[in-house]
């Protein structure tokens, strides 16, 4: 098998060096494969960033959509006590957790920056 493997190299080295034709055929050939698999990886790389920086500007419009939303609900309040606003908070919360495609393309979470209005935590320790 070995000898017919050479048989076969030699033939082709010998049609190599003795045909012009052969040589820019598949120099072009391999010349044009290199350029298209380049040219794919650069497009494929702007479609990518073109498509994520879309998602982004997306997301960014609903994160101030839904931060508007929340501060006219909250300044909505007639009486800021600490039991309104847990119902404003959890309306807001259901208000914006039911506007995205489904209701599950992402979550929303809406955490007290006042320590008064903060929910009391007990020590798991038992202190």
């Amino acid at each position: 098998m070995i000898p017919a493997l050479r048989g076969f190299a030699v033939a082709v080295v010998h049609r190599w060096r003795g045909s012009l034709q052969i040589r820019v055929a598949a120099t072009t050939l391999v010349l044009s494969a290199i350029v298209s698999a380049l040219l794919g990886v650069v497009l494929l790389q702007q479609i990518r960033n073109g498509l994520v920086d879309g998602k982004t500007r997306a997301a960014l419009a609903q994160l101030d959509f839904g931060l508007q939303h929340a501060a006219d609900q909250f300044n909505a309040v007639e009486r800021p006590d600490p039991a309104a606003l847990r119902s404003t908070a959890s309306t807001i919360v259901g208000d914006l957790g039911s506007r995205g495609s489904g209701g599950t393309s992402y979550g929303v979470v809406l955490g007290a920056s006042h320590p008064r209005l903060a929910p009391q935590r007990r020590d798991p320790g038992g202190s």
